[in-house]
C-alpha cells in the first residue's frame, strides 16, 4: 500500500517531505487517518486556511485554526513549531510557489526536524514542486484506483451494477469512479460499463488539457 511505504521511507528518515502524486479526495481522506493514528498532531492548509486534523471513532474532522489564510506565514509558524514539537502537516497548494518550494528544502535540509519526527506532504501532484525539491522529498504516486476499490466503493453506494462496469472504470481514480456511477446511476437507474467507459474519455481529454 502506498502509505505504508510513505511511512516506511519516513521512519527510515529518507525525507521530511513527501510529495504525493494525486488529486483524488479519496487518497487524501487515506493520508489524514494514517497521520492522525501516528501524529499526535496533524494539521492541513489550503487557499481557505490551516485546519487541525482530528481522527476520532475513525470519523475524520477538520477545525479551522485561527491563522491568517496566507501560505508564507503559516509555514513559519509549522517551521518554528516543528523544531520543538512531534507534527505532520498536509499542504493542498493552488499551484506552484517558489515559497513552497523554499519552504520545502528547508524542511528537508534541517536535522531539528528530522530528530522531531516531522513529516510535511505535499498533495495534489508532483508538478507542484521543483525538481530540486522533489530530489530532495520521498516522491508518492497512489494507484489511482484498484478493482478491488472500485467495486468495494460501488457495494457502499448500494447501487445496481454491470459487472463490466469496474473493468470499465481502471484509469479513474475513485473520486472519478464515484463521480461516474453517481451520473450513471441518475440517468440510467444502474453503474453501466458504457457510460464509466465515456466518463473515462472524458476525463483523459480533460487532464491533457489541464497540462498545456
Amino acid at each position: 500500500m502506498w502509505i505504508e511505504k510513505l511511512m516506511r521511507k519516513r521512519l527510515a528518515q529518507t525525507s521530511t517531505v513527501a510529495v504525493i502524486d494525486s488529486d483524488d479526495r479519496f487518497r487524501l481522506r487515506e493520508l489524514f487517518s494514517a497521520l492522525c493514528s501516528t501524529y499526535e498532531t496533524v494539521l492541513f492548509w489550503n487557499l481557505t486556511g490551516l485546519y487541525s486534523v482530528e481522527l476520532d471513532n475513525g470519523k475524520l474532522t477538520l477545525q479551522k485554526e485561527n491563522e491568517p489564510p496566507l501560505l508564507d506565514h503559516v509555514l513559519s509558524k509549522i517551521y518554528e513549531k516543528a523544531k520543538s514539537k512531534r507534527m505532520a502537516v498536509v499542504i493542498f497548494p493552488p499551484d506552484k510557489n517558489v515559497t513552497l518550494n523554499a519552504y520545502l528544502k528547508v524542511f528537508a535540509l534541517d536535522d531539528m526536524l528530522y530528530l522531531n519526527d516531522f513529516l510535511c506532504c505535499v498533495f495534489g501532484g508532483k508538478h507542484f514542486v521543483n525538481d530540486d525539491t522533489l530530489r530532495l522529498s520521498i516522491l508518492c504516486e497512489p494507484p489511482a484506483s484498484t478493482e478491488e476499490e472500485r467495486k468495494r466503493l460501488l457495494e457502499k453506494l448500494g447501487f445496481p451494477y454491470e459487472e463490466t462496469a469496474i473493468a470499465a472504470g481502471a484509469g479513474l481514480n475513485l473520486h472519478e469512479f464515484e463521480t461516474a456511477a453517481l451520473e450513471s446511476m441518475a440517468l440510467h437507474g444502474n453503474v453501466s460499463a458504457e457510460f464509466v467507459a465515456k466518463a473515462k474519455s472524458r476525463n483523459r481529454r480533460r487532464r491533457r488539457v489541464s497540462w498545456k
